[in-house]
């Protein structure tokens, strides 16, 4: 519910305001979906970064290991910028494309937030894999939004609803691995 008063007596597009709004939390609903299928994938333990570099060099098919990316969250991203080779030089590095984006060995690191991809118990979770290959998304006529200014006549208000149709789906679990990284 919007308070009709509110919507007369503001001079800003709130509707606009609300539909940005929603869209984040459909974000984040739909990443939240995707992340608790990814953990139905057999989960395996690493050590160090050599564990990342294994399951892009030898567990992941060539063709896919090619399009991989390494899907962490904010704590995976600190840990993979800490690293460093012999000679003092960041294993993690600005992509040369787009400097506002890192990759490890090439590939792109999509980093998510500790809140949406938690670190549970000291182990920070790594996916490494093509999303693409992996999961199939389903979206089902995106977003329905109905607007009623009568079914909040009584509180004055009008009544906003919008539900969004989605459905995600794992198609090649080979596409994709769970590593779990325990820190110290």
């Amino acid at each position: 519910p919007v308070s009709n008063e509110l919507l007369a007596d503001n001079d800003f597009n709130l509707m606009a305001i609300i539909g940005k709004r929603f869209a984040r939390k459909a974000i984040n609903t739909e990443n939240n979906k995707i992340i608790t299928l990814m953990k139905t994938l057999e989960e395996g333990a690493i050590t160090s970064w050599k564990g990342v570099s294994k399951a892009l060099n030898v567990t992941l098919d060539p063709a896919i290991s090619v399009n991989a990316r390494i899907f962490t969250n904010q704590d995976g991203l600190q840990y993979l910028d800490e690293l460093e080779d012999g000679q003092k030089h960041p294993l993690l590095t600005p992509s040369l494309a787009d400097p506002t984006k890192y990759v490890f060995r090439g590939r792109e690191i999509v980093v998510l937030s500790n809140a949406l991809l938690t670190t549970e118990e000291k182990k920070i979770p790594f996916y490494i894999g093509s999303m693409t290959d992996y999961a199939a998304f389903f979206d089902r006529q995106q977003a329905e939004v109905a607007v009623s200014d009568q079914a909040g006549f009584t509180k004055n208000a009008t009544l906003i609803r919008a539900i969004e149709r989605f459905d995600v789906r794992a198609v090649d679990t080979a596409a994709m691995v769970r590593l779990q990284f325990t820190t110290t």
